[in-house]
């Protein structure tokens, strides 16, 4: 007691022990705010991030996995896939921003891991932050409204395709273990603007871009670089048992003229891969010639 600094802590001390004697200790505290916190969580396949109706408290970053947004249709009708997001895209930023319940849901596809901005924080730093805010708005654009509202005849052709109808054969791959200089090689031989990068188990490892390539002269890669350093290693992908509609959805979502296709997420065989222009082409080639 007396090695206190002063007598007005030694007292306040005496008075804590004395109290501690004859009551026990109140071990209550108080709730951190949600909306004040930058965190991490875990969750999997199946899983319901937020349900449509949710009130928007959270704002998310996908770090490893996908997810695909989910909107519930007429009662005794199956929930529509809308879109994918896969890692480094973020959502549930329209609750926050228009200060509403979630216009959909978000359910994970994969094992995901996601970095959670509560409300307060996201609004912070979009305040503060000028190219954070300026992707915001562009995100907002990009998904504000149904785009099959706005887009009835190309959602009536799509419908009923089978995705499988639009999956085209690969026409090159590497492996994550060929060398900068093969890889280069065989991109230049082919005239493509990529490919896939696929093991000897025929599983999809990653793609590879010409913007891939600059990056990694960028990055002091020399030729013999092995390709699974270089490569883009968690591309956003689609399997072969999606709608037609929501694969569209996605890549006009992520502005993506390619996306690789696999028979499964479990086992992430290659397929091929769909391109947007054969998409876009088979809706005019659906639609009235009237059509404008």
């Amino acid at each position: 007691m007396f090695k206190l600094p002063s007598w007005s802590h030694r007292v306040k001390v005496a008075f804590d022990w004395a109290w501690d004697l004859f009551y026990s200790r109140d071990l209550a505290h108080p709730k951190a705010d949600p909306t004040e916190r930058i965190s991490r969580a875990h969750y999997q396949p199946g899983d319901y991030i937020f349900s449509q109706g949710d009130p928007g408290t959270n704002f998310y970053v996908v770090e490893n996995g996908e997810v695909e947004v989910i909107q519930n249709t007429d009662e005794g009708q199956a929930p529509k896939t809308l879109a994918v997001f896969g890692q480094g895209d973020f959502f549930g930023e329209m609750a926050l921003i228009d200060n509403r319940p979630r216009n959909a849901g978000i359910r994970a596809r994969t094992a995901v891991e996601v970095l959670v901005m509560g409300r307060n924080v996201f609004q912070q730093i979009s305040a503060a932050l000028a190219p954070f805010r300026e992707m915001l708005t562009d995100a907002v654009r990009k998904r504000s409204g149904n785009l099959w509202q706005k887009f009835p005849i190309a959602y009536d052709a799509l419908k009923n395709q089978p995705f499988s109808s639009f999956i085209e054969p690969l026409v090159l791959r590497v492996n994550p273990d060929n060398t900068f200089e093969d890889a280069l090689n065989l991109l230049s031989n082919r005239s493509l603007d990529f490919c896939c990068v696929v093991d000897d188990d025929n599983k999809l490892r990653g793609i590879l871009t010409r913007t891939d390539f600059i990056r990694a002269v960028d990055a002091g890669f020399g030729r013999r670089a092995r390709v699974s350093e270089f490569m883009m290693a968690d591309p956003i992908i689609v399997s072969a048992d999606d709608e037609s509609t929501s694969v569209a959805a996605t890549m006009r979502i992520h502005g993506l003229k390619w996306m690789p296709v696999v028979d499964n997420l479990e086992s992430y065989r290659i397929k091929g891969y769909v391109r947007i222009d054969s998409m876009m082409n088979f809706v005019l080639k659906h639609m009235p010639p009237e059509t404008s």
